[in-house]
């Protein structure tokens, strides 16, 4: 019974993803310290622009990037549920 529900909780981990990325302005400069939220997962970027989501379920999803609680953009994205990451750049305006 025991072993049996490990291996339901590996299964459903493995389709848990890594999404990352990097937000960057339309002029290429980085978005520093903006919130990127996928899903229910969500995470700061660095000083190069770079943020990391672990555990993001596969398929359809929405990127929101948000700088002090207000939305900057929304980019619908597919995550594929056959890869263990995906890497979603994103433009600002």
């Amino acid at each position: 019974m025991m072993r049996l529900r490990v291996q339901e909780f590996i299964r459903a981990a493995a389709m848990l993803l890594f999404v990352s990325g990097t937000v960057t302005f339309r002029n290429g400069a980085p978005a520093v310290n903006v919130l990127v939220v996928v899903g229910e997962r969500s995470a700061l970027t660095d000083v190069r622009g770079v943020y990391r989501l672990a555990g993001v379920q596969p398929g359809r999803q929405v990127i929101r990037v948000l700088k002090g609680g207000q939305p900057l953009v929304e980019k619908p994205v597919y995550i594929d549920p056959k890869a263990s990451a995906s890497t979603q750049n994103v433009s600002l305006p």
